[in-house]
């Protein structure tokens, strides 16, 4: 199933990076497969390709002479209309100084349209509205000495939530921002480095992972090795739940939670907090990765679960009839935003024959639109405002019953097993405001 974000994947010092990172990208389709692009360095110059499409091998060897030892890649998503949607989150390669960069970008910059006004005002002529063009356009704009420190002193002019990549014909330099609101993991494959949004992608390049990289740690990785700083002001943690409830492979590791693991106990909570209406019911998933919370959910209320919907390869969904005719039906979902998915599964189970189908979704729903970076629907376009109760869901899906999992669950969840309870955003499921920015204690370090 296609979804509205991005996925960023980079390999440096291996003999066949551009290759390498081709796996990576593959493995993050599930991020975005409306296309891909890849940048690939040999020392001395950078080679583009753009229009790869991630759901089939390279075709025409689209990968034929991108020899290099360098190379970054990004899978990207349908334009949308969130706040963070302005353009398809596509690389940028550009000059600067007689230094090529290329800069990807996942994520989204609070203070972008301030900053790109800002640049404007300059002289800057923007071609796209995405976070990459603006990064690289801070960057250029640098009077710092080296292009890391141009790096650093862009920046230092951002705020949001992000992981970018960027890259010189001999460099590669990876920044989680300084809330670790996005993910970005380093590890090792062969001789060479990997930097990922994700560990499956290093593990697809038959690597190994070490860590995530830590809120405002920089990794910069050159002829030399691998180096890290911290050059950006500290500010109070705030982990992207969404990406552990549903953006995430399944067989990944996210912010100290083995992801399937995780979403099964979600489901057991779900479980907990609304048990079934009959203990004559099945449990189905939404083919769409909610299988691990309704696992969890099956689990918790005793209940056999059921493949009573699946999706084809070409991204069709079907009912089984012989599974779920004249049966009561809990369909458990992972996440629910417009409610699109869930109103399709419903109308499946009902014309495949269910008699009664309860809706069970294993996080809260959504009530606002993600302000760091996943591509989600506009406020209009949510199943559910604010300030209306969950009961107006039934009529909207078309469900007898729906329920979702509390807040108070879902972060008492997401903090098992952390010291200090975790510190985590779940801003669109409707939980507290923004977290103010700490002040900032760093002095800005050059290098």
């Amino acid at each position: 199933m296609a979804r509205d974000t991005s996925g960023l994947c980079a390999v440096a010092g291996h003999p066949d990076a551009a290759r390498q990172v081709w796996r990576g990208l593959k493995a993050l389709q599930h991020r975005g497969d409306a296309g891909a692009s890849l940048a690939v360095a040999d020392g001395q110059q950078v080679r583009m390709i753009r229009g790869l499409d991630v759901t089939a091998s390279p075709g025409g060897g689209a990968l034929d002479g991108a020899r290099g030892s360098w190379a970054l890649g990004q899978v990207y998503g349908r334009k949308g209309r969130s706040p963070g949607s302005g353009a398809v989150t596509q690389m940028v390669h550009g000059h600067n100084r007689g230094c090529e960069l290329v800069v990807a970008v996942s994520g989204r910059f609070r203070n972008a349209r301030q900053l790109r006004a800002e640049l404007e005002s300059q002289g800057a002529l923007f071609s796209t509205r995405s976070e990459a063009e603006l990064l690289a356009m801070l960057i250029a704009r640098s009077d710092r000495g080296t292009p890391v420190n141009r790096i650093v002193d862009a920046l230092w002019q951002i705020e949001g939530g992000y992981a970018a990549l960027i890259m010189t014909p001999d460099r590669i330099v990876a920044v989680r921002d300084s809330q670790g609101i996005r993910p970005l993991v380093v590890g090792k494959v062969d001789e060479g480095w990997a930097i990922a949004c994700e560990d499956a992608a290093i593990r697809a390049m038959g690597g190994w992972v070490e860590r995530e990289l830590d809120p405002g740690e920089m990794l910069i990785l050159d002829r030399n090795g691998g180096r890290v700083v911290r050059p950006l002001p500290r500010r109070q943690v705030s982990s992207c739940l969404c990406e552990l409830v549903s953006v995430a492979r399944p067989d990944g590791h996210l912010y100290g939670h083995d992801v399937h693991q995780f979403r099964v106990e979600l489901g057991a909570r779900l479980a907990q907090e609304s048990p079934p209406p009959s203990q004559d019911a099945i449990v189905v998933s939404l083919p769409d990765g909610s299988q691990s919370a309704a696992i969890g959910y099956a689990n918790g209320v005793s209940l056999a679960y059921e493949p009573g919907l699946m999706a084809t390869s070409d991204g069709e969904w079907l009912a089984v009839p012989g599974v779920v005719r004249e049966r009561k039906v809990i369909l458990v979902g992972a996440r629910m935003a417009t409610g699109a998915a869930v109103r399709r599964g419903v109308h499946l189970l009902r014309e495949a024959g269910a008699k009664e189908v309860v809706v069970c979704v294993a996080s809260p729903a959504v009530r606002a639109p993600c302000r760091f970076g996943l591509d989600s629907p506009m406020q209009d376009e949510l199943a559910l405002a604010p300030h209306e109760d969950e009961s107006v869901l039934v009529a909207r899906l078309g469900a007898d019953e729906v329920r979702c999992l509390s807040h108070e669950a879902l972060l008492a969840v997401a903090s098992h097993g952390k010291e200090g309870g975790g510190a985590f955003s779940a801003l669109c499921f409707g939980g507290s405001p923004e977290l103010a920015s700490e002040e900032q204690e760093d002095q800005l370090e050059m290098f």
